[in-house]
């Protein structure tokens, strides 16, 4: 998600000083339709990289929203 982000604001920077040193505002929107379909490209697909490393969700206690129920309904 973060490389997402880093790559739409860095194409919108990039677009906006082309934009402004050319005075087309085209040209602009074209810069930044480009990053956002980089940025598309290599963020959104399942690629095998991002699951070298799985992260392991911690299971629910069952105890803790037993508690949580009961001081909901003291309140």
């Amino acid at each position: 998600e973060r490389m997402y982000q880093v790559c739409i604001v860095l194409f919108a920077c990039v677009g906006f000083v082309l934009g402004y040193c050319a005075g087309s505002f085209r040209t602009m929107m074209v810069t930044y339709g480009a990053g956002v379909s980089i940025a598309i490209f290599v963020a959104v697909p399942d690629w095998v990289y991002f699951n070298q490393h799985p992260q392991r969700w911690l299971r629910a206690d069952k105890r803790e929203g037993h508690k949580a129920g009961k001081q909901a309904k003291r309140r």
